[in-house]
């Protein structure tokens, strides 16, 4: 899908942003909570995320704890998309199971925007982890950072 939206901006000659949403789990949390409950929150996560952006754009999974957003007609607007999108997932919570014991989790964000960023999609995606601070094969294959940064 990133390759027919990079071919539309080109053609239709606008701009694309990219961002990939890095979920960070609270170091407080055990294993057996993250495991157990990581799918049920990272859904909750990715319908509030659904809810506060245009119906325009493609958001999709990627990575064990990753979203990428796809956001045409988009580029220094993303930015501002980037914080309120922070703050939606500051409130979502986790239940550990634990006499309501609730955690929250944060989000980590790198933008990349087509044409200034990159020229096609795989430089794009570099690019957007570039700017997460992961390697992008570290997303792909699954193994995104589920600690908060220190």
């Amino acid at each position: 899908r990133l390759d027919e939206e990079i071919s539309r901006a080109y053609r239709d000659r606008y701009k694309l942003a990219l961002m990939l949403v890095s979920i960070e789990f609270p170091e407080g949390m055990d294993n057996l909570v993250r495991m157990v409950r990581m799918d049920d929150y990272l859904y909750n996560v990715g319908q509030a995320m659904r809810g506060h952006v245009r119906k325009m754009d493609v958001m999709a999974r990627f990575g064990e704890t990753c979203f990428a957003l796809l956001m045409p007609h988009t580029a220094g607007h993303a930015t501002v998309v980037a914080g309120r999108l922070q703050e939606i997932i500051a409130l979502v919570e986790i239940d550990s199971g634990r006499r309501g014991q609730k955690f929250t989790a944060s989000a980590h964000i790198g933008i990349a925007k087509y044409s200034v960023d990159a020229s096609g999609s795989r430089d794009l995606l570099a690019k957007a982890a570039e700017n997460l601070g992961v390697p992008l094969e570290t997303l792909e294959g699954g193994q995104a950072p589920l600690k908060k940064a220190a």
